[in-house]
């Protein structure tokens, strides 16, 4: 099968869908007649392979950025150009513009739906209905489509990730520390990602005054402006010498982060449909392989993937709970250890090459 993944966005970024676009692409050229299209790229081909960790390098090409974002019609005849050069059996895109345009020309496309968005719920009917498959990220985008309209049996399910071989490691603490620039003699909550109100970081900073001393808080991520602003609320909150906010890194350099900590955290705030039912975060496969005791908020979204028997789950925006639910985690003991282990063993079935595969033997039915 030759499969044609058109993702009209630049590339690298500091967003997840850039990642999930990366490794979704890795994973695809493993199992198929594969290329990737994008709008531009900032670097070199081995800087970008290098920035998110590909070991398997596939075609890539770019069309041109467009005239006012990733998402409009502009790049539509770079698009075209594409297909027709490709001849790909099929057509894989996450970006609605571009996937509606399409289907009512290429019927052989399969559609990502990453969110419902009011503004374009017009949209979605067609796409869906023209489309050979649409995969939905999480259980509750699936109710709110199936609420709007939408028919099932054109839908399947499809959670994000991890690569699962990037934690292939030895679990050396010490040494994680000692590579990311880490205290070896304290405990470490760690978060990573956006720090964006819906994330919850903010709460995450509010719960340091209910901890332990000892334990200390890095925070590691965030979109351009985004840590200088959580640098301001820590100084209020009179913390800085507790919590560390770091710049984002290189998706590559994650892994060592996550097994640097003594327990990971995930504290999004149900702030809308996304947070609550939509989201399927990449933070919590990565957590879950990373084989470290999680704490996470108690919301629908995360409940589809990680339980009670896999991780600490805590009311939402209670920096108290929070606390409780972290200091519960660095206590460790049989109970965290058994957490860990269920969440190691669910995990596996959502890596990259897993969805890849699923992804294509439902198109090839």
């Amino acid at each position: 099968m030759k499969l044609l993944y058109v993702a009209p966005r630049d590339f690298p970024r500091r967003v997840a869908n850039r990642v999930q676009t990366m490794k979704m692409a890795e994973a695809f050229s493993r199992y198929c007649d594969f290329a990737l299209v994008v709008s531009k790229i900032h670097c070199s081909r081995d800087e970008l392979w290098d920035y998110y960790g590909i070991t398997h390098p596939f075609e890539i090409e770019t069309i041109g950025e467009p005239r006012i974002n990733p998402e409009t019609l502009s790049l539509m005849p770079g698009i075209v150009s594409s297909i027709f050069r490709h001849r790909p059996q099929i057509i894989y895109l996450r970006d609605e513009v571009p996937a509606w345009a399409i289907s009512f020309v290429y019927r052989n496309m399969a559609f990502e739906m990453l969110d419902y968005l009011p503004k374009r719920s017009w949209m979605y009917p067609g796409i869906v209905r023209r489309s050979r498959k649409t995969f939905v990220i999480s259980q509750g985008l699936m109710e709110t489509a199936d609420q709007n309209g939408i028919p099932r049996d054109k839908l399947g399910i499809l959670p994000d990730g991890t690569d699962l071989s990037a934690f292939d490691i030895p679990d050396d603490m010490l040494a994680a520390r000692r590579r990311v620039g880490l205290p070896p003699d304290c405990k470490i909550v760690l978060y990573t990602g956006r720090m964006s109100d819906w994330k919850g970081v903010d709460v995450l900073v509010k719960s340091a005054r209910y901890l332990p001393e000892q334990v200390r808080m890095v925070i590691v991520g965030g979109f351009e402006g985004e840590p200088q602003e959580l640098q301001k609320l820590v100084v209020e909150q009179g913390a800085a010498d507790r919590i560390e906010v770091r710049e984002f890194v290189p998706h590559s350099q994650v892994t060592y982060l996550l097994m640097a900590a003594d327990v990971l955290v995930l504290p999004n705030k149900p702030m809308s449909r996304l947070s609550t039912h939509h989201t399927s975060p990449l933070k919590l496969f990565e957590y879950m392989a990373a084989r470290r005791p999680i704490v996470a908020s108690d919301l629908p979204s995360i409940r589809e993937i990680v339980d009670d028997d896999s991780a600490v789950l805590v009311p939402a925006c209670d920096p108290q709970e929070l606390a409780g639910g972290l200091t519960r985690a660095l206590n460790g003991g049989p109970e965290m250890a058994k957490l860990v282990a269920q969440a190691r063993r669910k995990v596996a079935r959502y890596s990259w090459d897993e969805r890849a595969k699923h992804v294509l033997k439902t198109l090839q039915r």
